[in-house]
Formats: C-alpha cells, sequence, structure tokens
C-alpha cells in the first residue's frame, strides 16, 4: 500500500522579505521508495488584506468590527515597477529560483534560473484551455498535485445564504517535476523511475532550494476595487450595471422599514449566482443619487447575507445600516455601489513541507537515464542591436533553449535570429521571431525531448480579475529551441540575433544534457 510521508524544511520560519528565500529538506535513509513525479513541496500562505474604512450602524448581532472579507490572490511580480503583476504564470515552478538534488552518489541535478526556464515553457507545454482554467483558479492544485498558478480567491468565498465567508490559509503545490527534470523520469515503458533510499541505493537525499518568496504578492479581485467603471459592466445581457441597485422607498412593497436602510436589490438579474460580484463580508460604498431620504454619499456597508430570489435578483442584507432616521415615504433614488479597496495587504508564509509519495516496489530501478539543464549566462550592452556569440555545448547534450527574460517572462524585442552548430547553420535563412520556420524549431525541440507541444500562440495570459473580458489578452512570451544530435563530444553552438530596439542586455541559455545515475 502506498503511504505519504511530510517532511518539513530545515529551516524553521519564511517571509517575503526576502531574506529566508533558502530552504532544504532532507529524506532521511531507508525511508522507503519514492515516486517522485508524483510528489510536491507545499508552501502554506495567507494573504491578509483589510480596509480601515470605518462600518457606521453595526448591527450588534451581525457585525462586530470594521473588517471585510476580500477577494485576495497571489501574484509573481518580476518587477518592481509592478508592470506584469497581472501576468499569470501556470507554473508553480515559478517560485523556484535555483535548485539542487543530492543523494550519497553526488549531485544529481544543480538547475539554475529554475523559475525561467519552467515558466517560459509552460506557454507551450499547456493549451489555452489549461491556461485560461489557470486564470480562473488553483483548479489544478486544489486537486492532488497540480501545477496551475493563477487566480481562484485564497479565501473563501461565499455567494449565496448566510454562511459567512472567511480568510483561510491555501497551500501552493509546486510538483517535483517542475523543479527536477529526473523526477519526470520515464523507462522504456513509459512509467515512472522511482528514488530508492535504501543503503545500497541513493541513500539520504537533500532537496536544497532558493525560492522566489520576495516575489510573492498579494492582489484583490476586480471587484473589490473603488473604480467605478468595473462596476458599469452589464450583468449578462440584461442591460443593467453590475453597481445598479433598485430605488427604495421607506415601508413600501420590496423596501426598507422606516429608521432602517440595511439592504439592497439589485437592478440586473442573475440566471446563475456565479454571474455575481456580491459575497458575504464584502465591503461596499453605497451612493443614492437622489431621492427625499437622508443623505448617502456614500456610506460604507458589509454584505452578511445573500438572498437568491424568484425573480433572480439579489437581495444584499447588510450587517449595518446605511442610514438610521428615514421615514415612510421618503426615497433613495439611484443607488449605486462600488467596492472599498484594501489598503493594508501583505502575505504570510506558515510553513513549507515536502509531500512525499512513497510506493511499495520490489525492485527499484539500480540505475536511472534521465536529462537535466546546464545554465549559462551572458551579457551584452543594452544599446547593441545586432549581437553575435559562440558558446560551448558539453557532450551528450540533445537540446538547447535560450530565453530573453529581462528578469523571469521572456519578453525582450527579438526581431529574427540565426543558429549554426560546429560552424554549418541550423537553417537555411534567417529565422523571423513567431514564424512558421521558428515555431518548426520549437516543435523540433520539445520531440527530441519527447514533449507534445499543445500552443503556439507564444502568449503568456493576463489576469485582469473581472471574469468579463471577452478580448484575447496576453503578452508575447517565447523562446528560442535548437534540436541538438546526440553525440558524446562538445560541439559549438553560434547566435547570431538582431533586436529591434532596446533590451535587457542578457540572455540564458538552457543546455539539455543526458545523464545517468
Amino acid at each position: 500500500m502506498d503511504n505519504i510521508i511530510k517532511i518539513r524544511a530545515a529551516q524553521g520560519t519564511f517571509d517575503t522579505s526576502g531574506n529566508t528565500n533558502n530552504c532544504d529538506f532532507y529524506i532521511n535513509e531507508n525511508s522507503g521508495v519514492i515516486n517522485l513525479s508524483e510528489s510536491h513541496i507545499s508552501i502554506n500562505v495567507r494573504v491578509n488584506q483589510d480596509s480601515a474604512a470605518a462600518i457606521p450602524n453595526k448591527i450588534a448581532a451581525l457585525t462586530q468590527s470594521n473588517s471585510g472579507i476580500y477577494d485576495s490572490h497571489i501574484r509573481l511580480r518580476d518587477k518592481a515597477d509592478a508592470s506584469r503583476d497581472n501576468f499569470v504564470s501556470q507554473e508553480t515552478g515559478c517560485w523556484v529560483r535555483h535548485a539542487e538534488l543530492l543523494c550519497k552518489k553526488g549531485k544529481v541535478e544543480s538547475i539554475r534560473d529554475n523559475d525561467v526556464l519552467r515558466v517560459n515553457r509552460s506557454v507551450y507545454l499547456k493549451d489555452l484551455e489549461q491556461q485560461r482554467k489557470g486564470i480562473q483558479g488553483y483548479t489544478a492544485a486544489l486537486d492532488g498535485c497540480g501545477d496551475a498558478a493563477g487566480a481562484m480567491s485564497m479565501n473563501e468565498i461565499v455567494k449565496v445564504g448566510s454562511v459567512p465567508s472567511r480568510v483561510r490559509d491555501f497551500d501552493i503545490k509546486i510538483p517535483l517535476k517542475s523543479i527536477y527534470n529526473i523526477a519526470d523520469a520515464k523507462d522504456g515503458m513509459g512509467n515512472s523511475i522511482n528514488w530508492d533510499t535504501s543503503s545500497g541505493a541513493y541513500g539520504r537525499t537533500q532537496m536544497h532550494l532558493q525560492l522566489n518568496l520576495e516575489r510573492m504578492i498579494a492582489t484583490q479581485g476586480f471587484f473589490n476595487s473603488d473604480t467605478r467603471a468595473n462596476f458599469q459592466k452589464t450583468v449578462g445581457s440584461t442591460g443593467s450595471a453590475y453597481e445598479a441597485m433598485q430605488d427604495q422607498t421607506y415601508d413600501a412593497a420590496n423596501s426598507n422599514v422606516a429608521g432602517q436602510m440595511r439592504f439592497l436589490i439589485t437592478a440586473g438579474t442573475y440566471d446563475a449566482i456565479e454571474q455575481s460580484p456580491f459575497y458575504n463580508g464584502m465591503k461596499l460604498a453605497v451612493t443614492a443619487a437622489g431621492g427625499t431620504g437622508p443623505a448617502i454619499n456614500p456610506v460604507v456597508g458589509i454584505i452578511s447575507s445573500i438572498e437568491h430570489t424568484t425573480t433572480k435578483h439579489l437581495k444584499l442584507n447588510l450587517g449595518n445600516d446605511l442610514v438610521t432616521t428615514g421615514t415612510a415615504g421618503q426615497t433613495h433614488t439611484g443607488l449605486r455601489v462600488v467596492g472599498v479597496p484594501a489598503d493594508t495587504s501583505s502575505v504570510t508564509v506558515n510553513s513549507l513541507e515536502l509531500v512525499a509519495k512513497v510506493v511499495q516496489e520490489d525492485a527499484p530501478a539500480e540505475e536511472i537515464e534521465y536529462t537535466t539543464f546546464v545554465t549559462e549566462n551572458d551579457t551584452f550592452p543594452t544599446a547593441q542591436t545586432r549581437v553575435n556569440r559562440n558558446y560551448l555545448i558539453e557532450s551528450n547534450c540533445r537540446n538547447v533553449y535560450m530565453a530573453f527574460a529581462d528578469v523571469i517572462y521572456s519578453t525582450e524585442p527579438l526581431s529574427d535570429y540565426r543558429i549554426s552548430l560546429d560552424n554549418k547553420d541550423v537553417t537555411n535563412r534567417v529565422v523571423q521571431l513567431h514564424s512558421p520556420l521558428h515555431r518548426d524549431l520549437i516543435g523540433q525541440t520539445f520531440k527530441n525531448e519527447g514533449k507534445i507541444v499543445k500552443s503556439m500562440r507564444e502568449k503568456l495570459q493576463q489576469d485582469l480579475s473581472s471574469g468579463v473580458n471577452a478580448t484575447d489578452q496576453g503578452s508575447r512570451v517565447y523562446l528560442i529551441a535548437v534540436p541538438v544530435p546526440l553525440l558524446d563530444r562538445p560541439q559549438r553552438l553560434g547566435v547570431e540575433l538582431n533586436f529591434s530596439g532596446a533590451h535587457a542586455g542578457s540572455f540564458t541559455l538552457f543546455k539539455e544534457i543526458v545523464k545517468l545515475i
């Protein structure tokens, strides 16, 4: 029977300051046979977001504080200016910058710039549907050992009924095969090759990681914003905006009673509750454009429960009275809402664990053939638009990938390139970026690796957290890929690059080397 063992990181505490990024896991000798392909690293986090905006006239049984619940998300910030915070990586391997794997036989793998490698490869290895699911949430990560680093709310959001929404801890799961190539090694039948920790095999095993915890930032949902344009989008085909609420006449049917203003009814109708941006614990800024009642301009309210009425409207029951001096017959017209944005935001890293699957295997493999990536970085003047370089490729190399990342995402303005191996051109003409010839090289290289290319869009999805954007959002992200003849001697790689504008002045080569342990 298979078992799961959980191993805490040797380091006790972690945070997002950038000072606690080193992490080690030790698997003791004779711990069993580990299925690396079904094991993962779990980062347990909590997003802390709130607004200091006071909630007036609290109803004691429903609201005790000024705190709200936020539709919280985690993003990878690769640039200090936050210009790419809405890029959504579908690879949780983005949280690991460098990685080493060691055992009693020595160093198994040492991968530098793992984040650059995994993020930019995922553009090709995941199809559009997988990328869009990644944007909608950590869908795969919620189900076993997933690898989608997307935008599902980190908190438990309740959109109907009276059950409170709540802030919760969340596990971000990084499959070991998004860190180490050996975790994805297969035998001749296509089955995963397991890792034997017995004293006669690989023994005590160490995983050393340098993480990107300082790049982990908290953002809030589209409808937590106080930007009115967000709420002016229409609900389905109803023609009514999300912001619009029905007029209220005190003591009239479907209206508040005199002296209270503790519920709102949406002007638009919702066929399904999933269409709604509203949830329990959500703070709203409510405004009334007119009417004879007391001024509401604006007043903070907090949703305590939501009813989906028989007419498909939403009744937003509040945990406070917006005003308390309204009298029978007075009105509020032009009622509309926006969100109350969080003014404090942080991420707490609670713990890191290795979750390893131990399997029953009587005769584990005595040796494993696998590949790993050897990384080489190069720099050149940022104003230089034409670059010629030569590199030495180690023996037993079968592929080379080149990433043009100023930080993590490969987005630099390359226009075309030529590649040669041992002074022989790989192609008979210049390769235009994103051209059929460029994509043909991509396909050949991944095929050489035994991988299936699922997308040639060469775009990384952007998340607007709205659920209402119908355009083909995405930013150009690409790799240069070169299939290399598998030889037992070094080869020389020639690279000629032409840029169309200013660039970061660097790129990274990832050379895939075949090894045996």
